[in-house]
């Protein structure tokens, strides 16, 4: 896990180096172990270190092949390298290290492109040939890790922070007006755009070649869709528990010690047990806990504290106050590396994690995606099986006579008629942060116009479609894959956890546990796969646990939001207030203590004002 970056000459032209240095040097917190810099001519790679396997200096990065023709790049870790890397020295190859870094470059050298398929694992890399004088780029299947790319007349960067490529004096720092209207809209931006003109993401699952100074087109190795193109095998209780050992198996590989974040849910409790009987020892639990939650079915305390006991786990309850959110609410949105929603959870959670000495950590992120954790997706289901059986009229006298208390969902009722019209906008009217119409008068309605409209808001919904079944609830496992996880969460997540030097695992995000399992438990349409779930580990989950309504990781984020714009923390930026900033914000601080505005749509807006900076201000991203 680390901080990766490099620079390719389209022109020939020689290449700053100090250039590529701050860039290296402004992504310091993604790897506090090494910092390591190549100068190949045409070509520059820098690299930052978070040491997780072979902690010696033998792979550290930019790493050479042992014949000097490969330099790689790597951020990330491949779970199933070891393997691969007997497969390899059957094959001839021969290694430095003991690592994972060098059983990729060797995989590529046997493999070519098709080296990504080989790969169990997290990953974004760029492999410079020397021979060839061609630069591979490739990124991980359901996009954990982030790749950025900035193409100018004269070069193309590719970087792990998108902040980080704003140093660049030639990539184009303007707010993308399409991408602004979708994090608007979502709350955050979807790939391949950012919220720069000049800053795009390789899309998750695809690879992008240089060659002969030309950039060849993204290309696609992999889909959440291909889930659903061949048929599986029913999923049993013993099949899914195989492979849900099998997933955090693999995990738990690496150097150093891995603890777990524990909320009162079936995704991390079972991942608690799973971990604790892979590795038959009790592992480090660390849970979150507020003093607004306390003694409220929030609290989610108590109950952790009992799945600790029941796997003899070591676990740590960090305590966070409205006064300690306060005082990091500032570092947490420098932190931030695209804007969002959401993150404040795992920039907590990770930063709790460092301070007990942890440098890597599993999630039980991407279990409410797959087996239907989010009422979104039942309400998904349902209303999309009822769509085109109610006229519009019907859909148009409810959005009329519905007249619910709090005046934030009223926009969102007014919307209902418009959205049953099509599957993607019914998502949108679910999912989404706000309605086009609430857009369009942030933005300006000319502005909105010109940005997309609401076509640029449905796009990424149409894409990730594309080829998917139409089965309401394949649709939307789907879009949750790979628009909320991948866009917001995931990406969150590596940002946040970064910042603190803390590698974040997902072993429910994981192409091969997904084609083992995901086909049959979607099937069920969310009815058995948390039950599958609760019932992996061995002892299987309390019925507590079990059956507890769902909460998620919670945060009192109404009275943060409140106090954070009072206190002169978030402040409306001037590019989407409709008035005077200041004024404005202390408006929609009223608002949402009133309940007639919904914390997420203050904090979306106000996020803004700290993250989009003059990009001279920005290091350490």
């Amino acid at each position: 896990m680390c901080g990766i970056n490099g620079i390719v000459s389209l022109s020939g032209a020689p290449i700053d180096a100090s250039e590529t240095k701050a860039i290296t040097a402004a992504m310091a917190r993604r790897g506090p172990d090494g910092e390591g810099f190549v100068d190949l001519g045409s070509v520059q790679l820098g690299h930052r270190r978070l040491a997780i396997v072979d902690l010696t200096d033998f792979s550290s990065q930019p790493l050479r092949s042992h014949d000097g023709r490969f330099v790689i790049a790597f951020n990330g870790e491949i779970y199933n390298y070891q393997a691969l890397r007997e497969e390899l020295l059957a094959r001839g190859s021969r290694f430095s290290s003991k690592g994972d870094t060098e059983v990729i470059v060797e995989a590529y050298r046997h493999f070519g492109e098709g080296c990504v398929g080989r790969l169990r694992g997290m990953f974004a890399f760029g492999i410079w040939d020397t021979h060839e004088q061609s630069l591979f780029l490739a990124r991980d299947p359901l996009g954990i890790k982030p790749l950025c790319i900035a193409r100018t007349r004269e070069h193309l960067r590719f970087a792990s922070s998108a902040r980080a490529l704003l140093l660049a004096s030639d990539v184009d720092a303007q707010i993308d007006d399409a991408a602004l209207s979708s994090y608007l809209a979502w709350g955050h931006v979807p790939e391949p755009a950012t919220l720069f003109r000049g800053i795009t993401m390789l899309p998750a699952g695809s690879t992008l070649t240089v060659r002969a100074q030309r950039v060849g087109s993204p290309q696609r190795f992999w889909r959440v869709g291909d889930l659903w193109r061949s048929p599986m095998p029913a999923a049993t209780p013993h099949s899914f528990r195989e492979a849900a050992l099998g997933t955090v198996s693999a995990h738990l590989v690496g150097d150093v010690k891995v603890g777990v974040f524990l909320s009162a849910g079936i995704d991390s409790s079972a991942l608690l047990g799973l971990a604790t009987e892979v590795q038959g020892r009790a592992q480090t639990a660390i849970t979150l806990g507020f003093d607004e939650f306390a003694g409220t079915h929030s609290d989610e305390v108590p109950l952790a504290t009992r799945i600790a006991a029941q796997f003899g786990a070591e676990h740590h309850v960090s305590r966070i106050t409205l006064d300690d959110v306060e005082q990091l609410i500032p570092e947490f949105v420098e932190a931030m590396d695209s804007p969002s929603t959401d993150g404040l959870n795992s920039f907590l959670v990770t930063r709790a994690a460092r301070r007990l000495g942890l440098k890597c950590t599993l999630s039980g992120m991407g279990g409410d995606e797959l087996f239907g954790g989010y009422p979104v997706m039942h309400r998904f289901a349902t209303m999309e099986r009822v769509r085109a059986r109610v006229p519009r009229a019907a859909w148009r006298l409810a959005s009329a006579v519905a007249a619910p208390s709090a005046a934030w969902r009223r926009e969102k009722v007014r919307y209902v008629a418009d959205a049953m019209r099509a599957p993607e906008s019914l998502y949108h009217l679910l999912r989404g942060v706000r309605t086009p119409d609430e857009v369009a008068g942030r933005m300006g309605q000319d502005r909105f116009r010109a940005a997309g409209g609401l076509e640029a808001i449905l796009q990424p919904v149409r894409t990730v479609w594309q080829g998917v079944p139409e089965h309401p609830w394949v649709r939307v496992v789907t879009a949750e894959f790979a628009l909320y996880l991948r866009n917001q969460l995931l990406r969150d997540s590596d940002w946040a956890s970064m910042w603190h030097g803390v590698e974040l695992r997902v072993p429910y995000v994981d192409r091969t546990f997904l084609e083992a399992c995901a086909a049959n438990v979607v099937a069920a349409r969310g009815a058995g796969g948390k039950r599958l779930l609760a019932e992996a580990p061995s002892p299987a989950l309390p019925t507590a646990v079990a059956r507890r309504p769902k909460t998620g990781f919670s945060l009192p984020m109404s009275s943060w939001t409140v106090r954070a714009i009072r206190n002169g923390l978030l402040q409306m930026p001037s590019f989407l207030a409709l008035g005077e900033p200041r004024r404005d914000s202390m408006a929609l601080a009223d608002q949402v203590e009133r309940g007639e505005l919904h914390w997420s749509r203050a904090w979306s807006l106000t996020v803004l004002d700290r993250y989009v900076r003059p990009r001279q201000r920005w290091g350490n991203a």
